[in-house]
């Protein structure tokens, strides 16, 4: 149980009326319209603080809105810049590939054209040469070898074998001249053929490399008609 401690001494009391200690009306109402005008007064400075604070958040928010709208803009116009920069550069690289390239193909071109005289000219001075040394074949020498000669052959045959031996080792003599001029009318064809071949494939060369340059004119034509099309798709975005 909670301690009480025991009264000491005896009790006593007073009475106060009104009016005995202070006049309210004298002496607490002025200090209660101080109190209370101090009161409304700080009120009113804190309502004031309050919109002065909630106008400088709004200000600030503004404030910084605008500087995010601004860093957004900045942003844009580098990444234009940087678009443009990086077009640019595209630009000058697909245009040294475009000098590149027909560099390579006028040089190509320049031999192909160089190739042909060569050949044109090499082709007209061998078949010139040629007929100055008499390596062409004459049809008319290579009827009479094949058709003439063994029907005279055979009736000088027939003629060596009525007459004595020394008609006979005349007829072996011409017989062994015209076998050796047989073989070397043989090896002019071999080697005239030859000659052919060699020709031939220097064209059959030169026709594949006008094939493959008309492959890339084609091949660059498709790539400046695709650069125009993103050319005016980049303009259109612009």
């Amino acid at each position: 149980p909670l301690f009480i401690p025991a009264k000491s001494g005896s009790d006593a009391g007073t009475q106060i009326l009104d009016g005995e200690l202070f006049d309210f009306e004298k002496e607490v109402i002025p200090v209660l319209e101080v109190v209370v005008g101090r009161t409304i007064e700080r009120a009113l400075m804190e309502v004031l603080e309050e919109e002065e604070l909630k106008a400088i958040q709004k200000r600030q928010a503004e404030f910084a809105a605008l500087r995010h709208a601004e860093l957004l803009e900045a942003q844009r116009m580098e990444g234009v810049e940087k678009r443009r920069s990086d077009e640019r550069e595209r630009r000058k690289a697909q245009e040294q590939m475009r000098l590149r390239v027909e560099g390579v193909v006028r040089r190509k071109v320049l031999s192909r054209q160089l190739a042909k005289q060569l050949v044109a000219e090499l082709e007209a001075d061998a078949f010139k040469r040629l007929q100055e040394l008499g390596k062409f074949d004459n049809p008319h020498l290579i009827e009479v070898e094949t058709k003439v000669f063994p029907q005279l052959l055979g009736l000088v045959a027939e003629e060596v074998a009525l007459r004595d031996a020394c008609a006979s080792a005349t007829a072996k003599l011409i017989e062994a001249v015209c076998t050796n001029r047989m073989k070397k009318l043989a090896e002019s064809r071999d080697k005239s053929f030859a000659r052919k071949a060699v020709v031939d494939g220097i064209m059959a060369a030169a026709e594949k490399e006008s094939r493959v340059i008309s492959d890339i004119e084609q091949l660059e034509a498709t790539r400046i008609s695709e650069e125009r099309e993103r050319m005016k798709s980049w303009e259109a975005y612009e």
